[in-house]
């Protein structure tokens, strides 16, 4: 379009008719583009080269209230996904944990006792029971069940063990 880019145009005809469905045709397969596409509500993200047999099913899910990604723009907003939550559970858990915590909570939920854990980790059991209370005091839980509870939603841990 020689005037706006599709996300200005998105942007301008959204701002005018918020409940309109939008279906964007196009040469361009970045990330960052779809993701402001999105991020703007489009219905639809379609190829150009692969217009003639996506289009149809792009029309037919706007219709329908939902929202077609061609393969390729799928395949690149699910890398973007899975990208995205391995950084931030990565992160959840580093920044509020330190790796030697991290591994001291992980056998503590698996049903070590400090003994085995101080065992375990070449460390005394005193030291065990002081990091375990550090570990309750810093993730704000005060039993075994929760501290469970957060290891296995932080993939610290699964039900596996």
């Amino acid at each position: 379009m020689p005037l706006m880019n599709g996300i200005e145009a998105t942007h301008r005809i959204r701002s005018r008719c918020p409940h309109c469905r939008i279906i964007i045709l196009t040469a361009y397969n970045r990330r960052n583009y779809l993701r402001e596409l999105i991020k703007f509500g489009v219905s639809g993200y379609v190829l150009k080269s692969h217009a003639l047999e996506q289009l149809p099913l792009a029309i037919q899910a706007a219709l329908a209230g939902e929202i077609y990604l061609c393969p390729r723009a799928a395949q690149l907003m699910a890398d973007d996904y899975a990208e995205m939550i391995g950084r931030d559970a990565f992160q959840t858990v580093s920044r509020k944990l330190t790796g030697h915590q991290t591994e001291v909570l992980q056998l503590m939920v698996e049903g070590k006792t400090t003994k085995e854990i101080a065992i375990a980790l070449e460390a005394t059991p005193k030291a065990i029971e002081s990091m375990r209370h550090r570990i309750m005091q810093k993730l704000g839980l005060d039993n075994l069940a929760d501290l469970t509870k957060y290891a296995i939603q932080e993939g610290i841990t699964t039900l596996d063990f």
